[in-house]
């Protein structure tokens, strides 16, 4: 369920466990859970996440964040990670038709960059967010956490980097 929205993940619980599973009372309590090791600090973001930021900020270029995540799960993390600030737009699963692994996210996220989606770059660690910004026709770099590269992965992306230190260099 790595990078699937909610309402994807529901159909997968329904679709293997049937029509009665609590999924809604599943996924209240994962959020719950999640929310409190966030406000505990015992998650952490991704090493080199704030350097390059500040690197692409210092360049003048514009950043979004396009998430199948709701609006108030993302500005949480973001606002709890203290992040929100490099970002002129977050677009989440609350604006769009449809979340990855379809498109809409990155070209809602492009339009309101003022950017057309071959000139962006998105930066993704999961399948379903690989395909999303492969299907918006932008380029992808790969940066794994929970889920290795694939051949399909490798093949939709300019690269798999290891971090996102790796990011930076390659981007400096």
């Amino acid at each position: 369920m790595i990078g699937v929205p909610l309402d994807g993940c529901r159909a997968l619980l329904i679709e293997r466990y049937g029509a009665d599973v609590p999924a809604d009372a599943l996924f209240e309590g994962a959020a719950r859970h999640l929310q409190a090791q966030i406000d505990a600090g015992a998650m952490q973001m991704q090493p080199g996440a704030a350097a390059l930021l500040a690197q692409l900020d210092a360049a003048g270029t514009p950043r979004a964040v396009a998430t199948s995540s709701s609006r108030s799960k993302a500005q949480h993390h973001l606002l709890s990670a203290g992040l929100a600030h490099w970002f002129s737009t977050v677009v989440t699963r609350d604006d769009v038709a449809q979340g990855k692994p379809w498109p809409d996210l990155y070209l809602l996220a492009a339009r309101r960059l003022g950017c057309p989606p071959t000139r962006c770059l998105a930066l993704e660690d999961s399948y379903n967010g690989v395909r999303a910004a492969s299907a918006a026709a932008m380029p992808v770099i790969m940066v794994p956490d929970l889920l290795p590269p694939t051949p399909e992965m490798r093949a939709r992306c300019l690269a798999v980097l290891p971090d996102l230190h790796a990011v930076a260099r390659l981007l400096a």
